[in-house]
């Protein structure tokens, strides 16, 4: 079975673009229901369109150059142009919160991806997109849980906390050292919205005899009735 779709994907003709695109569609699917399960706005149609695009660009590229005189054009210019033009669309769903943070990146980079995948789903290269498209869910799901546990085992990390008031500050740092999380680099600044209160941000650093975890942290300083909000960076 894998066999006869292989070789019918390697041919040319109706059958072998329906494949081909199809391939791509599903390559799509899969990607992007991974990111929507996590509530990511570059979702399945997202990516379906990306891929099925980028499988379409080589099947152009192909018919091109069989159209012409073999030989006489780079039917390797279209892909290329592909790679470095989803670039574009990764930087748009890249942006940098108010605090500070970088947000987008894994999704800029998984849509970059997914256009690599459709390329090769369009010139009908099967084993490559299949095996390529493991080792991106791979990324994305397994890859996922270690670099949480590597965050969770970290003693280190930077705490961001929205308050109701000024005079809640002191009470906040004094929290902190009761629970035995060391603070430094403490910045306070005011909310860009008129009547709310201060944003705090500080360097945290865990004792070492302390068994608490940075998820013990945010969960203390989030039961506080002053605080509005509060986040790792």
């Amino acid at each position: 079975m894998f066999e006869t779709i292989s070789n019918a994907l390697s041919t040319w003709g109706p059958l072998a673009v329906f494949y081909r695109l199809l391939l791509a569609t599903l390559v799509g699917i899969a990607i992007g229901a991974e990111r929507e399960r996590h509530s990511k706005d570059a979702g399945m149609k997202t990516h379906v369109l990306v891929c099925v695009g980028s499988a379409l660009c080589m099947i152009v590229s192909q018919y091109i150059e069989m159209e012409s005189m073999p030989g006489s054009l780079d039917t390797s210019r279209i892909g290329s142009s592909v790679v470095s033009g989803v670039g574009f669309l990764g930087v748009g769903t890249i942006i940098v919160t108010g605090n500070h943070e970088v947000r987008g990146l894994t999704t800029a980079a998984g849509l970059w991806a997914c256009a690599c995948l459709g390329l090769a789903a369009g010139v009908g290269f099967l084993e490559g997109t299949l095996l390529a498209l493991a080792f991106v869910l791979f990324t994305f799901v397994i890859l996922r849980r270690i670099d949480k546990f590597m965050n969770l085992a970290n003693r280190e990390f930077d705490l961001y906390a929205e308050l109701d008031s000024n005079r809640n500050v002191k009470h906040l740092l004094h929290r902190m050292r009761e629970f035995g999380a060391n603070y430094e680099n403490v910045r306070l600044k005011k909310a860009t919205v008129e009547d709310d209160g201060p944003i705090v941000t500080m360097h945290i650093k865990m004792d070492s005899s302390n068994n608490r975890t940075r998820d013990d942290v945010i969960a203390m300083v989030d039961d506080l009735d002053y605080v509005y909000y509060v986040e790792d960076l």
